[in-house]
């Protein structure tokens, strides 16, 4: 059973995972050392959101290092040093260490290091060339980091000064993706963040029809990244993909899982403050339709909780 709450467990997304292969590789004399910082800070992701499935591990809270269980150390944190080590040696490679900021404050973000991260992104020299994808992150940090203060462990509600700041990084994070393939990972990525940011603020909404909408435009927007890929997507949540098409579409399956759950976490919401407005006779027109498209009717959110 698919429980609305359960999202904000994984809301810690492979973001530096989705960077893959972006740096710009300057120099045979540097190419394999910059290899080895992204598969490393590929590796320390991957352990990150493998971490985060762990109720105690996910109790991440400011400077509450990975190692809680007191054995290896972190791979985050060797990346985080690597990078340093690399652009220390390597200051003339002014693109390269650029790629290479986005990529750390990503992994220290994922990290709950918000204010390394913060002062990481700093560092980035907006006026040096990034790749899309690389600028689409730097252009949504301050959305991003919003997101990761206000969606980890010990989460509180929202006041006026919260909702307020999301309503402004819907319209950043819209910004930062718009010239980008809607197929792209980072696209998906963002997308995905702000939906939730979406879901989170509709959730203190007393009043149907500003519910409302809060969640209609901001479900459109998102549904439409899956315009292409409808049929993957629910051939995933019903269990019918071919194993040779899984592997095909591996790196796009982790964006496939929480497309139903969204819309499912939204109807539930609508039902719940519709039936409050109905009981007090505001109920617009609109709160009997459901908000989980004629596609997804009758999908499974079993995955949400993978």
């Amino acid at each position: 059973m698919y429980r609305p709450d359960a999202q904000i467990r994984h809301s810690t997304l492979p973001l530096a995972l989705i960077a893959c292969a972006t740096i710009l590789l300057q120099g045979c004399a540097t190419t394999q050392e910059v290899k080895t910082l992204v598969e490393s800070s590929n590796r320390a992701i991957i352990g990150l959101v493998e971490s985060a499935n762990d109720e105690q591990l996910a109790r991440l809270s400011g400077d509450v290092s990975l190692d809680t269980d007191g054995s290896t150390g972190s791979d985050w944190q060797r990346s985080v040093e690597r990078i340093d080590q690399f652009i220390v040696a390597n200051p003339q490679s002014r693109e390269i260490n650029n790629a290479l900021r986005v990529r750390q404050a990503s992994i220290l973000m994922m990290a709950r290091q918000l204010n390394l991260a913060e002062a990481v992104f700093a560092e980035v020299e907006p006026g040096i060339v990034l790749n899309p994808r690389d600028r689409a992150v730097y252009e949504a940090r301050d959305a991003l980091l919003l997101w990761y203060r206000l969606s980890g462990p010990g989460r509180r509600a929202l006041d006026g000064a919260d909702q307020a700041a999301i309503r402004r990084h819907l319209g950043d994070l819209a910004s930062a993706v718009d010239d980008l393939d809607e197929a792209l990972a980072v696209r998906r990525y963002l997308e995905q963040v702000r939906v939730r940011m979406a879901l989170r603020l509709a959730r203190s909404q007393t009043d149907a029809r500003g519910l409302l909408d809060e969640l209609q435009p901001a479900l459109n927007r998102y549904g439409a990244t899956f315009d292409d890929a409808r049929d993957e997507v629910t051939a995933w949540h019903g269990d019918s993909l071919d194993g040779a098409t899984a592997v095909r579409l591996l790196s796009s399956l982790r964006w496939y899982n929480f497309v139903p759950c969204a819309y499912a976490d939204a109807d539930q919401l609508r039902v719940e403050v519709c039936a409050v407005a109905e009981q007090l006779g505001e109920a617009p027109a609109d709160c009997e339709q459901s908000l989980i498209p004629a596609w997804l009717q009758g999908i499974s959110t079993q995955k949400c909780e993978n």
